[in-house]
């Protein structure tokens, strides 16, 4: 069973949707498709657009079973929506009432999570895909977490790790959506030996592979060369690699200057990098990846996953967005149910492999640049 959370009407979440639907007939004949969101915005959406969404509906309290697309109505989690608000074009709706139509689709999966029996029994059998939101109209809508990400941590507990990937590239970050001034303050030693465990179990746990190589990035230029560009990495991210590492769980290369980061991955054949900070990790992923990797919370007590792009407003309508990032999710949470988890497979390289690189790399010896062409760029045929 994949739930499907519908996001910001006024954002190309639909249109993508129907393309890659289309594109895989098999996901609507072999699995369960349950799309969370208000009938009235998602049915006038759906004619505006021509996708012809064969949604069938069902009582909350008797999920279904058989392969198709469902549609579980959220209007009842509007504030105060009235049909003339939801029926105007999208992009002629205020900021707040978008949000609330994005938030419904959360609340709406939340309710039959929490509620359903059946849903207790599929215990982590199930994966939920999140269509972009705008974090600035939830905001107004008084959403109280900064994303997706955090709400699920709040929802499910554990530790949420947000992971961006296409295929054997992961890249997880140490801290997520916050303000360039606050990250350095963030990266205590406590914070990061969290982040670190999280990552290796998550790795271990969901993703099958056995003994992870993990790459740790540095947070100033060069890893601060030797405390002469800052001493973080002495005093805080080298400490807590140390102790992390003494646990035996899994190999941690690092830390590593940034810019150098990336080679050394697909150089070292990595299971997975560790970011410090949002831009660091994502704008090389992005520069790449940008149509097809997807944004992964990992450390959850479920799986959920969503296309790595935002609503993309600035194209609504007009028929031209990829689906490719939201294809990997289908694939991903195909996987995911197929095996029970994500095997290592599921986004690329082998498991249970042993390195020997344990030591702290210094910065003298990240000197070779960051060669885009050697990275196995995958361009979607027209």
């Amino acid at each position: 069973m994949i739930f499907i959370t519908s996001g910001d009407p006024y954002s190309i979440n639909l249109e993508i949707l129907g393309k890659a639907l289309r594109s895989d007939p098999a996901l609507l004949r072999e699995r369960t498709l349950i799309l969370c969101g208000p009938r009235s915005v998602i049915s006038s959406q759906s004619v505006n657009l021509n996708l012809n969404l064969d949604l069938q509906e069902f009582s909350p309290g008797d999920l279904p079973t058989k392969p198709g697309l469902y549609l579980f109505d959220t209007s009842p989690f509007l504030k105060s929506a009235s049909e003339v608000d939801l029926a105007q074009p999208a992009h002629r709706m205020a900021a707040e009432l978008r949000g609330q139509i994005a938030l419904s689709g959360l609340y709406g999966f939340e309710k039959l999570y929490r509620d359903s029996k059946q849903m207790q029994s599929l215990k982590s059998l199930f994966c939920v895909i999140t269509l972009p939101i705008d974090k600035y109209a939830c905001i107004q809508a008084g959403f109280p977490f900064r994303g997706h990400t955090e709400y699920f941590g709040a929802l499910w507990g554990g530790s949420p790790l947000m992971t961006l990937a296409y295929r054997d590239v992961r890249v997880a970050l140490a801290t997520t959506h916050i303000p360039v001034a606050e990250i350095a303050k963030t990266l205590t030693r406590e914070h990061l030996i969290e982040k670190l465990r999280s990552v290796q179990t998550a790795l271990r746990s969901q993703l099958g592979i056995v003994r992870p190589q993990i790459l740790v990035c540095g947070l100033n230029p060069h890893s601060g060369d030797q405390g002469a560009i800052g001493r973080e990495e002495l005093d805080v991210l080298c400490p807590a690699l140390d102790q992390v590492r003494a646990e035996g769980q899994a190999d941690f290369i690092g830390p590593v200057s940034g810019d150098t980061a990336f080679y050394l991955y697909h150089k070292l054949g990595c299971d997975a990098m560790l970011a410090m900070y949002h831009d660091q990790g994502l704008a090389p992923l992005k520069a790449v990846y940008f149509d097809s990797s997807v944004n992964m919370t990992l450390g959850l007590k479920h799986f959920r996953i969503s296309p790595d792009h935002g609503p993309a407003q600035d194209i609504f309508g007009e028929d031209v967005a990829s689906e490719s990032s939201l294809e990997e999710c289908f694939r991903a949470s195909t996987l995911f149910l197929d095996h029970h988890r994500p095997e290592a497979a599921t986004f690329g390289r082998a498991s249970g492999r042993s390195v020997s690189l344990q030591k702290n790399i210094s910065a003298e010896n990240n000197v070779i640049p960051f060669p885009i062409r050697n990275l196995g760029i995958v361009k979607k045929p027209d």
